[in-house]
């Protein structure tokens, strides 16, 4: 009877250590606002910092979308701001049809303090990694385009990082935003293969994986009940998700949920399957943003040869990704 009460001891005195430290790269957007909120509801991940990208909505906006999730959390953690556009092409237009004209679905909230100077995110990102050797988790929720620079300007970041995780690409699958792209990796093609050519230990959660799991207004009903805190404010902002899927295809129930399985992979890999090799990317022309997998392996004068082996995840079990994540952003513990 003793090593029960032992235990509770223990715990409560010295709280269990994070087996995850993250810095999550993002653009929020309503996708990247339930991802950001999971991993802030799962003990296991330590986010050490938030770096803000362009993408779904303007720099400005998209940090300072940063600063209302921190607040709505209560986490106080830096924002590092990112670039305002593509290494290369034009910033594409914002997909306010799909956000919202504010990013989290038109609720136009304003964040209750307002940063004034940022760290830039490339430089964050590269001092993280250098002074937390092999410790350092990177997930990526938007365009490649901090990451790609912070590659650029301190290539041994590449073996010094423990893990990659980013939601980019569709192999061998329909792009959303043209026939073969998905939306990450078009929004800046050139970023997105620099990363994917750098040899970094990188996973990415292809738009392949994201074709069945759903969030439902039932599943965000039942969040909001059991934590309101939180519950709420993702329901509100999720209802102009959902109704532009509904727009795009009836027959759905929900939003498909994309960022957060970037997220649901850290926690629990086995919820995913994958294929791997070497990826390129298409940076002009018809088929601009498209991700090319060569799996194959057998052309020795293939270009694909010259380049490291990529984890692509294309499928995951629904039922169990959806279960984790009611189950971790219900809590209130």
């Amino acid at each position: 009877m003793f090593k029960p009460l032992l235990m509770f001891l223990l715990l409560s005195f010295f709280p269990l250590y994070s087996q995850y430290k993250v810095i999550i790269d993002t653009d929020p957007g309503i996708d990247d606002a339930v991802a950001i909120l999971l991993a802030f509801q799962s003990p296991e991940i330590e986010v050490i910092g938030l770096t803000s990208t362009f993408g779904n909505h303007d720099i400005d906006v998209t940090t300072k979308n940063c600063q209302i999730l921190l607040e709505l959390a209560e986490k106080k953690i830096p924002i590092a701001k990112g670039f305002k556009g593509p290494l290369v092409i034009p910033k594409r237009p914002n997909p306010d049809f799909v956000h919202g004209r504010d990013g989290l679905g038109n609720l136009f909230l304003e964040p209750n303090q307002k940063e004034g100077n940022y760290e830039d995110a490339d430089s964050f990102i590269i001092r993280s990694i250098l002074e937390n050797p092999k410790e350092i988790t990177f997930i990526g929720l938007g365009p490649l385009t901090n990451l790609a620079s912070a590659l650029l300007k301190e290539p041994k970041i590449a073996s010094l990082v423990k893990e990659v995780i980013v939601f980019a690409g569709a192999i061998y699958y329909p792009g959303n935003c043209n026939p073969l792209a998905e939306a990450n990796v078009w929004s800046d093609p050139h970023a997105a293969d620099i990363v994917f050519s750098s040899g970094l230990p990188l996973t990415t959660i292809c738009l392949n994986a994201s074709k069945k799991p759903q969030l439902t207004k039932q599943i965000l009903n039942e969040i909001e009940r059991a934590n309101p805190k939180i519950g709420v404010f993702l329901n509100q902002i999720n209802q102009f998700y959902i109704d532009f899927y509904l727009s795009q295809n009836p027959s759905l129930e929900g939003a498909n949920i994309h960022d957060s399985l970037t997220i649901a992979y850290l926690l629990n890999k086995d919820l995913f399957s994958w294929v791997e090799g070497p990826i390129c990317v298409v940076k002009e022309g018809i088929a601009e943003g498209a991700t090319l997998m060569d799996t194959s392996s057998s052309n020795e004068f293939s270009p694909w040869n010259e380049r490291p082996k990529v984890r692509a995840c294309i499928d995951c079990k629904e039922k169990e990704v959806v279960a984790l994540m009611v189950e971790r952003l219900s809590s209130t513990s």
